[in-house]
């Protein structure tokens, strides 16, 4: 589709629900008199661009941290109130204690200890008893340098009575855990912190507390924020004293020498140069606007794969790690690109380029192997890795020793991408509603279209005032409105392109 095709992000309503804050356009469409019309994205396909910087963060987080910080302070308010109640429970405890022959059933003080004195009474507690600690979810070791696995559970001493146990898990957890879900949305629920026989369980503080303090000091946005900073500085320093030729665009760069390759999207159409450094598998992870490449332009003996991946701060370009490591690792150099070579494709370099290094047993911290892996290619490549979300995944990557999981899509994100995630999550379920139900759509075109459409309303949506707004049932269904409005405008030319896509597709 060329690129003055491109529709703009009209503000459209359902003929049944426009009001008077609306206005009609020249082609008979409705728009919201405060919107607006939307003006075609500097791409001019309503693509993700690769390169841009997203170091500041919006407003909107600023906000948002102070609101979390309120509820935050709620909370504490509310365990305040709670230690007149945790003092008798305390008594209850030493009593209980000397009945049952327990040395320390690890109880916050009758005087209310903070939490981090709680975390700290268990964790000398752990060294008493020999530090023993099982992960129930996560494989890798701190011998693999990654740092203590988030779902991290104590080994509980069997022979503890049930009424001593009671007494061990009375407190205020509830507050723990709505901490722990307001850090990570995608927390365990209750059932998995819960301990007891049936009927008479509780919530474990002490596995709640280390969770906590785990997510606090290594996984969430903030933490990883911190960490990134003196991390960025270092790499613009590094490019600054380097020297970088003057090559342009075009340039494909060893991110493992023989093994794997980075560069952008004029490189990739290289044919020639391909065969000549024995290229045998080429991912495309930008297919939105790489249009003029795929398995019949590479020929045999090339393998092609393609992700559609977005380069926007909500978007989780590590959700694809397994599927592009199966497919680089089937044998013989493999290059990775995207429109630029700097955020999306970059991303799964450094990833795989870290991954590489722990399986040739030469594994560093977490943090030091990022840094590694980050200062090899900046030593070579002028823009790499712009995008700030996808350091952050990368970095919480390394910290989970080189491995992603589904539950991480939330942890990452700052309160802002979460927002900008639900909003393409409405996107996209529209646009498969409308894509999907299309007779006219042929089914090997859908997911482009799906992609478009989604991809296109998420850019549109950073103009409006209220952009990404899903806070009531109400603006959700305007967003949804919104969403169907540009979808139907798009849909005759997103047609009309996929078809002559087929019939190309069949002559060929």
């Amino acid at each position: 589709m060329a690129a003055d095709d491109v529709d703009n992000y009209f503000m459209l309503l359902d003929d049944d629900e426009q009001g008077e804050d609306t206005a009609e356009t020249s082609e008979g469409m409705r728009i919201p008199l405060d919107a607006g019309l939307m003006t075609a994205p500097a791409d001019g396909l309503g693509w993700a661009m690769d390169g841009e910087d997203t170091s500041q963060l919006a407003a909107a987080d600023l906000e948002a941290w102070a609101v979390e910080a309120a509820v935050d302070a709620a909370a504490e308010e509310k365990l305040a109130e709670e230690h007149a109640a945790e003092a008798e429970l305390a008594a209850l405890a030493d009593a209980a204690a000397e009945e049952h022959g327990v040395a320390n059933l690890g109880l916050p003080n009758s005087e209310g200890a903070s939490e981090s004195a709680c975390v700290e009474i268990c964790d000398d507690e752990d060294e008493e008893e020999g530090g023993e600690r099982h992960d129930e979810h996560l494989a890798h070791t701190q011998g693999q340098g990654g740092v203590e696995p988030t779902r991290l559970k104590r080994c509980r001493d069997e022979d503890i009575p049930d009424g001593a146990r009671d007494v061990l898990a009375a407190g205020p957890p509830v507050a723990l855990l709505g901490k722990l879900r307001r850090l990570d949305p995608a927390a365990v629920g209750e059932d998995e912190y819960r301990v007891g026989s049936a009927g008479c369980s509780t919530l474990d503080t002490e596995a709640l507390m280390q969770d906590l303090q785990l997510t606090r000091e290594h996984y969430c946005s903030q933490a990883l924020e911190t960490a990134l900073t003196p991390m960025r500085e270092e790499i613009r320093q590094l490019q600054e004293c380097t020297a970088f030729p003057d090559v342009g665009t075009g340039r494909i760069y060893e991110v493992v020498p023989g093994k794997l390759l980075l560069s952008d999207a004029i490189a990739a159409r290289d044919h020639p140069c391909l065969r000549r450094m024995k290229v045998r598998r080429v991912l495309n992870c930008s297919p939105q606007t790489v249009r003029d490449t795929g398995s019949a332009f590479y020929g045999a003996g090339i393998a092609y794969m393609e992700l559609w991946q977005d380069d926007m701060p909500d978007y989780c370009v590590l959700r694809d790690f397994d599927a592009a490591w199966a497919f680089a690792c089937k044998g013989g150099p493999c290059l990775l690109h995207c429109e630029q070579g700097v955020n999306r494709s970059c991303t799964l370099a450094l990833a795989m380029r870290m991954k590489l290094m722990q399986l040739e047993h030469r594994p560093l911290p977490p943090d030091l192997a990022l840094k590694s892996a980050w200062r090899f290619i900046a030593a070579r490549k002028q823009r790499i890795l712009t995008n700030t979300s996808f350091q952050r995944q990368l970095l919480l990557f390394a910290r989970m020793g080189c491995q992603w999981f589904p539950s991480l899509d939330g942890v990452w994100r700052t309160l802002q991408e979460r927002r900008d995630g639900q909003f393409r999550a409405v996107a996209e379920d529209v646009a498969k509603h409308l894509v999907c139900s299309s007779p006219e759509m042929p089914h090997g075109q859908w997911w482009r279209a799906i992609v478009y459409i989604r991809d296109g309303t998420m850019r549109g949506e950073q103009r409006m005032d209220d952009a990404f707004d899903l806070g009531s049932e109400a603006k959700r269904r305007k967003a949804e409105q919104r969403v169907r409005g540009y979808a139907k405008h798009a849909m005759p030319k997103l047609v009309a392109a996929a078809v002559a896509a087929s019939k190309q597709i069949q002559i060929k």
